[in-house]
């Protein structure tokens, strides 16, 4: 029996990939991989093995990352996805940890870093 999640391998999905979303996923069954490709405040699209869907970030995920924004999912980004509204929708639940990021200061006064 082949991975089901090989269809990814064109967005980057890889064994690394694989050992990262099990890790971060171990305590919640039933999520699916998705790479971010587009982020607009808290609207994103993301990829699927199956298809692009729109996607929300959830009202935990979104507590829980709102003393460090470099913590919320940014594009190109891996996540850990349910699908909502019979599979026409995806709701954002883990960030897979970044193997790297690059950052820049944000625009302004302010000293802190924007990915």
């Amino acid at each position: 029996m082949s991975d089901p999640n090989t269809d990814l391998e064109p967005l980057g999905w890889d064994y690394e990939w694989s050992r990262a979303f099990a890790d971060a996923t171990e305590e919640s069954p039933g999520l699916i991989p998705a790479r971010v490709s587009m982020e607009t405040k808290l609207n994103y699209l993301v990829w699927t093995q199956d298809a692009e869907l729109p996607a929300k970030i959830t009202g935990k995920l979104l507590h829980d990352t709102k003393r460090d924004p470099l913590l919320r999912p940014k594009v190109g980004d891996w996540v850990a996805v349910s699908l909502i509204e019979e599979g026409t929708r995806a709701q954002i639940r883990r960030l897979v940890p970044r193997r790297s990021q690059l950052t820049r200061k944000v625009p302004g006064r302010r000293n802190e870093a924007q990915v």
